[in-house]
């Protein structure tokens, strides 16, 4: 943790809706075919039945291995002028997934009906928000060298929102609804 006044950092858990409520669905109906087909086949019709005692331990070697792909949190940190999203998978392994000068964001405000208009035709997005539904849910805007509009969503606190101003005061949007 940095106490710096243009510093902040923000994590938020990736909430089981829309396509990742089907990946955890999709996961979970993968354990149970896995330990059908095991105990199935190897002690069922084959009557191995010390196959059938190795059942629980390889089942929780492949959970421990490939939960973590469904369970996942978004990261930002906002240091010396740069947001940089990062997605950790299932509190071990980190990728950077993104990352941004906020000098050059055209625009930094809530997702409110009265900003929909600048975030609707956008070509490219990425979603770093925990749901859709967050209450404390932010936008910004970019363009990148093709010209196309992109579109970056996240969790915003009043500390990180404070920060982006201080960076690109013209751009950012203050909501007083926040949070944290």
């Amino acid at each position: 943790m940095n106490d710096s006044p243009n510093y902040a950092e923000y994590t938020v858990e990736q909430k089981p809706e829309g396509k990742y409520l089907v990946r955890r669905i999709l996961m979970i109906v993968f354990y149970v075919v896995f330990s059908g087909v095991w105990l199935g086949v190897l002690v069922g019709v084959l009557k191995l039945w010390p196959f059938g005692a190795l059942w629980p331990v390889l089942l929780a070697i492949i959970v421990f291995f490939t939960w973590r792909f469904v369970a996942m949190e978004h990261e930002y940190v906002i240091q010396s002028g740069t947001i940089t999203f990062t997605e950790v998978f299932g509190h071990r392994t980190r990728k950077k997934a993104f990352e941004y000068k906020i000098r050059d964001m055209k625009k930094i405000a809530p997702t409110t009906d009265e900003y929909a208009a600048e975030y609707a035709d956008a070509s490219v997005t990425g979603d770093f928000r925990g749901s859709v539904k967050s209450p404390d849910s932010y936008f910004f805007t970019y363009g990148d060298e093709g010209g196309k509009k992109c579109v970056v969503f996240f969790e915003a606190t009043n500390k990180a929102i404070k920060v982006m101003r201080f960076y690109n005061g013209q751009g950012t949007v203050m909501s007083t609804t926040l949070r944290y």
